[in-house]
């Protein structure tokens, strides 16, 4: 994938189960977003098979979707597109009949995360690649928690929107 002039490597072993989510600005892709149908098999997870993550077994047993891979093009980070690409991935998860949405991510991006609602279900050192090694945190979004908290702080009410959009609706 282009991000402005920069080539990102993206195509993966996860391709084959995933959807693939882009937001485009004047015909170049510039900010992107893999949402991975794991369908209970630790070796479709990048976070298992790349990070080595534990995901609890009550969540195997639940069943989630991966939104990971996500890259802004430097000039439009801070700009608003990342939480729409998270909205479309929860939208995603619900259509396709998952409450949860898996996610990991660096020290530095758990507030916005928690922003949106997800939650640290483990925190580890991690090195997908040779040399690249950080700090990660497993995350869960739940898309009914979403529902419930939709007047909370942050993005947790756009959540809310997409997953209402989607079709489920809070617990009475």
């Amino acid at each position: 994938i282009n991000i402005g002039s920069e080539v990102i490597k993206v195509g993966s072993p996860f391709d084959a189960h995933s959807r693939h989510l882009t937001c485009r600005f004047g015909g170049r892709i510039v900010s992107y977003l893999r949402v991975i149908f794991v369908d209970g098999d630790p070796a479709r997870s990048q976070y298992v098979s790349l990070g080595g993550h534990e995901v609890p077994p009550w969540l195997w047993k639940a069943g989630f979707v991966e939104g990971g891979a996500g890259a802004t093009h430097p000039d439009f980070q801070r700009a608003g597109l990342y939480v729409p690409l998270m909205q479309h991935c929860f939208r995603v998860a619900v259509q396709s009949g998952h409450r949860y949405v898996l996610g990991a991510c660096p020290d530095e991006l758990v507030g916005m995360y928690g922003d949106m609602g997800f939650d640290v279900l483990e925190t580890r050192t991690v090195e997908p690649k040779p040399g690249w090694c950080f700090r990660s945190h497993l995350l869960v979004g739940d898309a009914e928690q979403i529902l419930r908290e939709r007047s909370g702080q942050g993005n947790v009410a756009a959540m809310a929107s997409a997953v209402d959009f989607a079709g489920l609706r809070a617990a009475a």
